[in-house]
């Protein structure tokens, strides 16, 4: 029986690094071999204590990938896959404050309406007292009806952090994905 899994952020609708080699992981068996492939691109790796990783090249941006995991009989598909630009938003007590409290979301969300091509993972692990190798989170697109949810999984998106993804995103063009984790 095959142990194949993943981290929660390798998902349908993930976003990649840009231009930097991809570098993928999980979890399988020790001993089994992995096999990776996107965009044409495959690596193989052998579980090592449980563990697995590989690198692939470097992509340009590009939207609307497969990313495919396989092991012995299993294979993961992961669809909607943009190779953009990934900031990680974390640390300070500023960047707990969520769109959702904005003063002047009337006005803003329909900004946010405009600029298409943000995406967000929200991670809801903060107080989780129950740590996981795979992660809380989960990919919702970035519009102003996400943004306005509450609670774990939705939302809860940080305002400096998404408004910083929607500035890069305008200024690059709707051709290259801005994830916010």
């Amino acid at each position: 029986e095959s142990g194949l899994s993943m981290a929660r952020i390798f998902s349908d609708g993930m976003v990649l690094q840009r231009n930097e080699p991809i570098h993928i992981y999980g979890f399988a068996n020790s001993g089994e071999t992995v096999t990776v492939t996107l965009a044409g691109n495959t690596a193989t790796a052998t579980a090592v204590d449980g563990e697995w990783e590989v690198n692939l090249p470097a992509l340009p941006a590009t939207k609307g990938l497969t990313l495919e995991v396989a092991c012995g009989d299993d294979t993961l598909t992961f669809n909607s896959v943009d190779v953009g630009e990934v900031l990680v938003v974390s640390g300070q007590s500023n960047a707990q404050y969520m769109m959702y409290q904005l003063e002047d979301w009337d006005e803003i969300s329909k900004v946010v309406d405009t600029v298409k091509n943000v995406r967000v993972y929200a991670e809801t692990s903060t107080w989780n007292m129950h740590p996981s190798d795979y992660g809380y989170g989960t990919w919702i697109a970035g519009n102003s009806a996400n943004l306005l949810l509450k609670g774990p999984v939705n939302g809860n998106v940080s305002a400096v952090g998404y408004v910083a993804a929607m500035k890069i995103a305008t200024e690059l063009g709707p051709d290259v994905t801005v994830a916010l984790i």
